[in-house]
């Protein structure tokens, strides 16, 4: 029943099946920074990768687990997802992805839509049975991604994210040596295509996916970001910054044409970043993050007047989205939960606060740029090169024709509400007031004619008692107690009346001044 109503809101009010049924989403995030063997370094950062992206996930509205071992730094900056975060072992993984899948046959069950999102960050191994990402406790194979992630998924879409070193199992080390390194030879691209064409989890219909392909040790851990580059260039794409249509969809050609112009003036072939995707076959427009249907409460709007080198990071000094702005464009960019964001221009490094409040949902714009009262981070040369030209419209369409994908359709421009214009209070359901205080209205309407009645009848029998005492002489306590009994009555209906007039009235006025929420755009 629920399927036929979403196919038949489909066909008649022309919205998209996401937009008209019920969209679930679920999502396991895995990061580990330990190295299964000696001759691999430690990481820093897979550990904060998997955070934000667990916080960014949850904050769009995807019921997330998250599987790391914090380190003790990364317990200071997250201090709230230490109690969430289950260590990366492979019985745990295995334990979390078979609780997802319950949840999602139940979403299912519901007449959901339900979406999946798997993202590693880590080390991996390539080999000649194919290769492996590493756990705390030992490698989750290709088999095993094909089995227990893709294979056992009820998703109707997966969406699988691997920051890793062998990222469709190449040979160098994630941060390891650069003589290890054949990234960017023909070799290595051949490996990959030969990998995703072959038997194997690629071949399922609903999965995307994003990989790296590079190995550089300066390119996948970064200081300036404190993250991997990769995880940090996908999360900020999924922000909203690869949206090029300005539709809220942010599509999976966008996110690898906004990482090529990330990556575009990196010189050293080292440290240059490239990343592989492919969309859903079953649907190559359907997109990685859909601004429209998920549950942020707020939005960073940066108008056609703000341009340049940016960068946003939160209140604990965590960077949270890069972003190189054309001239004359207008980004929409979905924040999480946080209180505070400092947007920074790069070249100058002034920056502007952006205060958000819990009761103001939507669109924020920002302020006036003013110089900071603290040091700049630094970076070298990765941090002048990545970002170094703005990705526009233009850039994507030349990226999409020069890689023969098929390039995003352009649906109305997502306009989420100005936050500004909805005062202090919280969004609302549309006609949560407004029908009751029209049923109350009604209701003293009736009241008031019911008082009306009661008042002739109480006149007539008085009128009536007065001539039978002229005449007889004689009081009648029946009718006294009829009389008294009409007159309150009529008491009493005059005051329910009164008072459901008052309170219909409030009730429409409220509906009237409070602010409805609209649509999908802020839940």
């Amino acid at each position: 029943m629920t399927r036929a109503l979403v196919l038949l809101g489909v066909l008649l009010g022309g919205v998209s099946p996401l937009q008209a049924a019920g969209v679930e989403r679920f999502a396991v995030v895995v990061g580990n920074n330990v190295a299964p063997v000696e001759d691999l370094m430690a990481l820093h950062y897979a550990d904060d990768d998997a955070a934000r992206l667990y916080e960014f996930l949850t904050a769009a509205g995807h019921r997330a687990r998250l599987l790391p071992v914090l380190d003790e730094e990364s317990q200071s900056t997250f201090p709230r997802l230490v109690s969430h975060a289950v260590p990366p072992g492979r019985q745990q993984v295995l334990e979390v992805l078979s609780q997802v899948q319950t949840e999602m046959k139940a979403a299912h069950e519901r007449g959901a839509i339900v979406e999946f999102v798997f993202a590693f960050a880590g080390h991996g191994k390539g080999g000649p049975e194919g290769g492996a990402i590493f756990l705390l406790d030992g490698p989750f194979t290709r088999q095993d991604l094909s089995t227990h992630v893709v294979g056992a998924s009820p998703a109707d879409f997966n969406h699988i994210l691997i920051d890793a070193c062998d990222s469709y199992f190449m040979v160098a080390a994630r941060g390891g040596a650069y003589q290890d390194d054949r990234v960017g030879t023909p070799d290595a691209m051949d490996l990959v295509r030969n990998y995703l064409e072959g038997d194997g989890p690629t071949q399922d219909v609903r999965t995307g996916w994003l990989v790296s392909t590079n190995q550089a040790a300066q390119t996948h851990e970064f200081q300036g970001f404190g993250a991997g580059v990769f995880s940090h260039v996908v999360h900020s794409a999924l922000t909203g910054a690869a949206d090029a249509n300005r539709d809220g969809s942010v599509e999976y050609s966008e996110v690898l044409a906004y990482a090529a112009a990330a990556a575009q003036q990196i010189s050293d072939p080292r440290a240059r970043l490239n990343v592989f995707g492919r969309a859903p076959p079953r649907d190559v427009h359907h997109p990685l993050m859909d601004l429209r249907t998920a549950r942020f409460a707020h939005f960073l709007r940066l108008g056609p007047d703000i341009s340049g080198r940016l960068y946003v990071e939160d209140d604990r000094n965590v960077r949270y989205v890069d972003l190189h702005k054309a001239p004359g464009t207008d980004v929409i960019l979905a924040l999480a939960d946080a209180r505070v964001y400092r947007v920074v221009r790069d070249g100058d490094g002034r920056e502007a606060r952006v205060d958000l409040k819990l009761m103001r949902r939507g669109a924020v714009r920002l302020g006036d740029f003013v110089a900071p009262n603290r040091a700049a981070r630094g970076g070298g040369e990765m941090r002048r090169e990545l970002f170094a030209i703005p990705f526009d419209s233009g850039f994507y369409r030349g990226f999409v024709a020069s890689q023969q994908l098929t390039p995003a359709v352009a649906g109305s421009t997502f306009e989420p509400p100005e936050a500004s214009r909805q005062g202090w209070l919280p969004q609302r359901p549309r006609f949560l007031f407004g029908i009751p205080g029209l049923v109350m209205l009604g209701g003293g309407g009736l009241l008031g004619v019911g008082a009306g009645v009661a008042t002739l009848l109480t006149k007539l029998a008085y009128d009536a008692y007065v001539v039978t005492l002229r005449e007889t002489g004689l009081p009648d306590a029946q009718q006294e107690q009829r009389i008294n009994a009409l007159r309150i009555t009529a008491g009493l209906l005059v005051a329910g009346g009164l008072a459901a007039l008052a309170l219909g009235g409030i009730l429409v006025a409220v509906e009237l001044l409070w602010p409805a929420g609209r649509g999908e755009e802020t839940p």
